[in-house]
């Protein structure tokens, strides 16, 4: 039934621009749509790399200094090793639950590895570093594990826990051999000192002290080595060239002895050249010179009478003919 208001239809023209514009709008909010994609796709792309390159430099960083990367979990108990190379898929991997971890810990340091841990787990402590040995592979290794506590639980505990372990074992031989070398240069019977390029005393050993008769180790540090000679003293430049040097000359003890010595300094340098140091050693040979000069005295003079014999008759001359 119709209510008498007339309805307009739209003709085919109008019908035809009506789908036009709508095909227009979802163009352009397809166009639009894919342009938001194609920016997003592209920001996680270049989050993506930026995330590996940071990840490549730090394991570069790792790898220069020889560090390596742990990582400890408690819902897992799981402990994980990494360490890196120069080429990443070289790197290797060791995991394992922490009570596996402690059974590959030298006896004699597990206590100490146990009581840090213990620390960082149930206590205040939110950094542990501690040195110890361990065997991962083949042969023990002194290593030095550092960590942070990164989460912890509702009663304190710590979940999860990362960090860096180092392989100080060449590092462990040089103090070692370090400690060796101070205890023999302590204990030697022989003077010796420690010189500066300079020939400047910076440490020397009791038997030196005794040498030179001085009351305190204090007045022998920061003088000049050649001071203390009163005859020969050290070539700098035939030490320069040759890297060591040996002569005999005298010293005057502070209680006015004069001893004759025999001296050898060499030249030292500390691991990758970067500084340089003296080693000097004496001897005290005074009685072998007293010996010799007796020995001589009984070749050129009578016993009995003490007046010159032949055989200093013979060298007067000839040390005569050779002036001439």
């Amino acid at each position: 039934m119709s209510d008498g208001t007339p309805h307009s239809t739209p003709s085919g023209s109008e019908h035809s621009g009506l789908l036009e514009r709508r095909l227009r709008r979802e163009r352009n909010a397809r166009e639009q749509a894919e342009k938001l994609l194609s920016e997003k796709t592209q920001s996680l792309y270049e989050a993506l790399q930026q995330s590996q390159t940071i990840q490549k430099n730090l394991e570069l960083a790792l790898w220069a200094s020889q560090e390596s990367f742990w990582s400890w979990e408690a819902q897992s108990d799981v402990m994980v090793i990494r360490s890196f190379s120069l080429n990443s898929e070289q790197a290797s991997t060791w995991s394992g639950t922490l009570i596996q971890l402690l059974q590959r810990v030298h006896e004699d340091d597990l206590d100490g590895l146990q009581f840090h841990w213990s620390m960082a787990l149930h206590g205040n402590r939110d950094r542990i570093e501690f040195s110890f040995r361990l065997k991962l592979y083949k042969d023990f290794q002194w290593v030095r594990l550092r960590g942070r506590v990164l989460k912890r639980g509702k009663a304190g505990e710590a979940l999860h826990i990362v960090g860096t372990t180092k392989d100080i074992t060449q590092q462990r031989k040089a103090e070692q051999s370090f400690h060796l070398m101070a205890s023999a240069f302590a204990s030697s019977r022989e003077p010796m000192l420690v010189l500066s390029p300079d020939l400047v005393i910076t440490e020397c050993n009791d038997a030196y002290i005794q040498l030179i008769a001085a009351p305190v180790k204090e007045q022998c540090i920061g003088l000049d080595f050649n001071q203390i000679f009163i005859a020969e003293k050290v070539d700098k430049v035939q030490l320069a060239l040759d890297k060591q040097v040996r002569f005999e000359s005298k010293v005057k003890a502070q209680n006015g002895e004069i001893k004759a010595v025999d001296i050898s300094v060499a030249l030292f340098e500390t691991y990758q050249q970067t500084s340089s140091y003296l080693i000097a050693t004496m001897r005290d040979i005074s009685d072998r010179k007293r010996n010799e000069a007796k020995l001589r005295q009984l070749a050129l003079h009578d016993e009995l009478t003490g007046l010159s014999n032949r055989n200093s008759l013979r060298e007067s001359i000839s040390g005569l003919v050779q002036k001439e």
